[in-house]
């Protein structure tokens, strides 16, 4: 009687220990020398009614830019400083975006919302995505008002 008590025991530290050790092995991604950036939503179910903000970085930083109701073409492309490049990878950092990784939900029960899709890429090689419609990663509002600030082009 006594043998069937610990085997559930035992199972169940062998699993709390597995966990333990997959929860440690997920290394935290330092966000630093950003190579691209891109993020794209939608404001509507209209046609033309998203946004996209495309950054890629070399020598320079170029963001492309397409506003809401205006055809891809019509993008506009201008030089950001490196400094505003630096001080989005520091609120990539205060807000968690290397967590932000593999999200990819969605509300299904909405026919007419609102979608996300967010790529990120360092010079390392190291990738960060995320794609959601109605639904968010934590802090994408503040993250996303952050590179609406900082990537808008300067008068």
């Amino acid at each position: 009687m006594k043998k069937i008590i610990w085997i559930p025991i035992i199972l169940i530290l062998i699993l709390v220990i597995i966990i333990i050790i997959v929860l440690q092995s997920k290394k935290e991604v330092k966000i630093s020398n950003m190579k691209e950036l891109s993020l794209f939503y939608t404001v509507g179910y209209y046609a033309n009614a998203d946004i996209r903000y495309e950054l890629k970085c070399s020598d320079k930083c170029i963001v492309t830019f397409k506003d809401q109701g205006k055809e891809a073409k019509e993008a506009i492309k201008y030089e950001i400083p490196k400094e505003k490049v630096k001080e989005l990878e520091e609120v990539f950092e205060k807000y968690q975006v290397s967590s932000w990784d593999g999200f990819n939900k969605s509300d299904n029960g909405v026919l007419d919302g609102n979608s996300f899709s967010f790529y990120l890429v360092m010079e390392d090689g190291t990738k960060i995505s995320a794609n959601g419609y109605m639904r968010y990663p934590k802090n994408y509002g503040k993250v996303k008002e952050k590179i609406e600030e900082l990537l808008k082009k300067e008068k």
